[in-house]
């Protein structure tokens, strides 16, 4: 073994109970997922890390490996894990409120879709989901036009803006409006991207996405200032 070589020392760490360092009693709680840490010995409760899935358990269990090597302390820790938002355009968290979740991804090819939308459903299975999606490139959306149509039917809303052109030239009958012609879901609406904004802050949301990999990103701030302003404004009134 490589690791027989290297004179240092070895920490495991994973899902498994073998590993020197492992998450037990997963669970999901209000939107995060709940974990025990075993460490050094030590059963410590109630870690949360808000990003879905084994894997970023896994990532959390590295970082917190190489933190308490370093001494840091398990109350940071905690709340270090507790606060990270994810990398960018990566089921990033961009506003959260008791009532409403706004989640951006760069999602813009059917399984991305299905996994972003397995991966929602996972920590709100009872919350409306809301998902604008802007698809990327003529080309992709004729060779998906199915498979888009059938994992964003999956939403229990789903509103479309015309396609990213990127480099590509239009193809004659490949458009937002064919795709959403395919969308068996019947809460469905398409939308110019300037208008998107004033639309969707009124409206009913508990789970907002954004999905893709065109310039949907210059909505991300607009909608997170909106929604802290309707935060802010129903607050006030309360």
């Amino acid at each position: 073994s490589i690791f027989n070589k290297v004179d240092c020392q070895i920490i495991t760490y994973g899902l498994s109970q073998q590993a020197d360092v492992f998450a037990d009693n997963i669970q999901i709680a209000d939107g995060r997922i709940s974990f025990r840490l075993n460490i050094d010995g030590e059963q410590i409760p109630d870690f949360l890390c808000v990003l879905p899935g084994n894997h970023n358990i896994e990532n959390a269990l590295a970082a917190i490996t190489i933190a308490r090597t370093l001494e840091v302390s398990i109350s940071s820790i905690k709340k270090a894990i507790d606060t990270y938002m994810g990398v960018y355009r990566r089921f990033q968290i961009k506003f959260r409120s008791n009532d409403v979740i706004y989640i951006d991804d760069y999602a813009h090819h059917p399984t991305e879709i299905s996994a972003v939308h397995q991966a929602v459903k996972q920590l709100f299975p009872n919350k409306k989901i809301t998902c604008i999606f802007q698809p990327h490139l003529f080309s992709r959306t004729k060779d998906f036009m199915q498979d888009f149509a059938k994992e964003l039917s999956k939403f229990d809303e789903i509103i479309l803006l015309e396609i990213y052109p990127a480099r590509e030239k239009s193809i004659p009958g490949i458009t937002s409006k064919s795709l959403l012609e395919s969308i068996t879901n019947a809460n469905k609406s398409l939308f110019a991207k300037e208008a998107v904004v004033d639309h969707i802050i009124d409206k009913e949301l508990e789970v907002l996405l954004t999905l893709g990999a065109g310039d949907i990103d210059t909505l991300i701030d607009p909608l997170t200032d909106s929604l802290i302003k309707r935060h802010d404004n129903l607050t006030s009134r309360n």
